[in-house]
């Protein structure tokens, strides 16, 4: 576990430990297997069902982002003559993408997973 996951895994154990949860939370690699619908298979865990999207919470980062423009107008001149271009809708961030693993956090008494990309958190891919 690389030091930035485990960091993370401290601090919501001890959020856990002081609001007097039962059960610590539980971290846990996954890999995306599905992105419509998103469900996520838990790595080296064949006995349990993967995780569909009703039991998971996904950071900003897990989530496509796009933005919208107002008509925005590029006048390209070239030898084969002039072009108009319109961009409207912008890809910030494309959200999850199969094959893509991912850290899974365990709350709600296991019954929710915060979802974060792994590459956040460590060089791995």
């Amino acid at each position: 576990m690389s030091a930035g996951a485990k960091k993370l895994f401290d601090v919501m154990n001890n959020v856990g430990s002081h609001a007097g949860a039962q059960v610590a939370s539980e971290l846990a690699y996954g890999i995306v297997t599905s992105v419509d619908p998103l469900i996520i298979k838990r790595e080296g865990d064949t006995d349990r069902a993967p995780l569909t999207a009703g039991f998971l919470v996904l950071s900003k980062m897990c989530q496509k982002f796009e933005i919208t423009t107002a008509s925005h107008e590029h006048i390209v001149i070239s030898n084969s003559g002039t072009t108009d271009t319109r961009l409207k809708t912008l890809l910030i961030w494309p959200g999850l993408q199969i094959g893509e693993r991912v850290i899974l956090l365990s709350f709600n008494s296991g019954q929710k997973f915060f979802v974060e990309k792994l590459e956040r958190w460590t060089n791995e891919a």
